[in-house]
């Protein structure tokens, strides 16, 4: 009995980090996305018992879009509807460099 509260417990608290989670300040995306993909990870697998699927990464990336700490860029990547982190990142650093570009310095 207490494994199973226990698990429940775990479980709650691995979905409340991942639902308050957002990007530092002195955080990379890179640091941002692994930071999130933890709690994820084990909130949905311990939720499915058989890892994320596709819906479950679908809502990590989201929420990785809406915790930047540049809500412009994340916008931006949240809207390109990516599957998964891996291109989000890549979306966000090439519309931060495109930006820099255009109309100067970013951030």
């Amino acid at each position: 009995m207490e494994q199973r509260f226990a698990l429940h417990h775990l479980t709650e608290t691995a979905l409340i980090r991942f639902q308050h989670a957002s990007q530092r300040s002195d955080e990379s995306l890179e640091e941002w996305a692994e930071r999130l993909h933890n709690p994820a990870l084990y909130a949905f697998e311990a939720d499915s018992g058989t890892g994320m699927y596709q819906h479950e990464i679908k809502q990590m990336v989201l929420k990785f879009c809406t915790g930047c700490v540049d809500r412009e860029t994340g916008l931006h990547a949240a809207n390109m509807h990516r599957e998964y982190l891996d291109d989000v990142i890549k979306d966000i650093l090439q519309f931060q460099f495109n930006h820099a570009a255009i109309y100067g310095s970013w951030g």
